[in-house]
């Protein structure tokens, strides 16, 4: 038998702002946050999301890549690490 799912949020997912336009923005995860209230859904597990540790970053991407990704972060408005990656300054704690 499957066990329960987990679900692990936290309202700072919401500070990832890349900007006007961008598929990825935080009314995508208000509208799903919305829908997992609905009933059918009240058996789900959850869980606030913790913060992942370096070493946790790392186990999954090298240090050089978390290096560039936290660097590329600004302190206001927005940068771009690639063609699809925009980040913003509540990017670095959403993710």
């Amino acid at each position: 038998m499957q066990g329960p799912v987990a679900l692990f949020a936290d309202p700072v997912f919401l500070g990832h702002d890349p900007g006007p336009g961008h598929p990825e923005r935080a009314d995508r995860l208000r509208a799903v946050a919305q829908a997992l209230d609905a009933p059918e859904f009240a058996g789900l597990d959850r869980r606030p999301a913790p913060a992942a540790t370096r070493a946790e970053l790392e186990r999954v991407h090298t240090p050089a890549h978390v290096d560039r990704v936290l660097a590329a972060v600004p302190h206001e408005g927005y940068a771009r690490i690639d063609g699809d990656t925009v980040v913003s300054p509540g990017s670095r704690a959403a993710a």
